[in-house]
């Protein structure tokens, strides 16, 4: 009797917990995202020239949850006449289906495979639609130019129920960073405002970066 009590009472207990430390996590994020330093702004072209795209690294400060660097990555699609239907859609407005995000932590000098963290991203994980197909995030190869990363190259994957085998992949090289940091900051910018009006029903509430996007930019040198 005594077990079966212990066992219903873990079973209440087991909630809560789960809510109390994703609050946790939240609340970590919050504080740690604020200081958010952008770092590269990198252009690509995919599907033949018809689509350019640009990758975007930001820097959390130390993270309480890891030994080693945090990125937030995101693939955005550009404002040009080259881009995908849904930002051409969106008229210059946010786009939720415009960026995909996610957060890669390094764990040693110059490392090239980040680790992706699927179950701790600090912050909003979000998705880009390409040719009227869902893609997120997934490999990243890295390269290092004075201790500071740029994206060599990223596999976006196709999401979905289907096997694997069966999935698009999109594989993207990456041009050197954009030059000029107003230009960076502002494509910077455009990409974390399509990352934060995204909303899906199992995600946390979005608290990296904070709400003042201008900030969360600066830092490019």
């Amino acid at each position: 009797m005594e077990q079966n009590a212990f066992v219903q009472s873990v079973r209440k207990s087991a909630p809560r917990l789960a809510i109390y430390f994703a609050i946790c996590i939240a609340a970590a994020s919050n504080i740690f995202g604020q200081e958010a330093k952008l770092l590269n702004v990198q252009p690509a072209i995919i599907k033949d020239g018809d689509i350019r795209l640009y990758g975007v690294i930001r820097e959390l400060p130390d993270y309480p949850l890891f030994d080693g660097t945090v990125l937030a990555i995101q693939v955005t699609a550009s404002e040009s006449e080259r881009t995908t239907h849904s930002r051409r859609d969106a008229q210059g407005a946010p786009c939720a289906v415009c960026t995909t995000m996610h957060y890669f932590l390094v764990n040693k000098e110059n490392e090239r495979n980040p680790e992706v963290l699927y179950r701790m991203a600090p912050g909003p994980v979000t998705y880009i639609h390409i040719d009227k197909k869902e893609y997120m995030l997934g490999k990243v190869d890295l390269g290092w130019v004075d201790e500071k990363p740029q994206l060599r190259k990223v596999t976006l994957l196709q999401t979905g129920f289907a096997p694997p085998l069966f999935k698009r992949r999109i594989n993207i090289r990456f041009e050197n960073p954009v030059e000029f940091v107003s230009e960076a900051e502002k494509i910077a910018d455009m990409a974390m405002r399509d990352a934060f009006i995204y909303t899906r029903p199992t995600t946390l509430r979005k608290v990296f970066p904070p709400e003042d996007i201008p900030e969360v930019a600066s830092g490019l040198e």
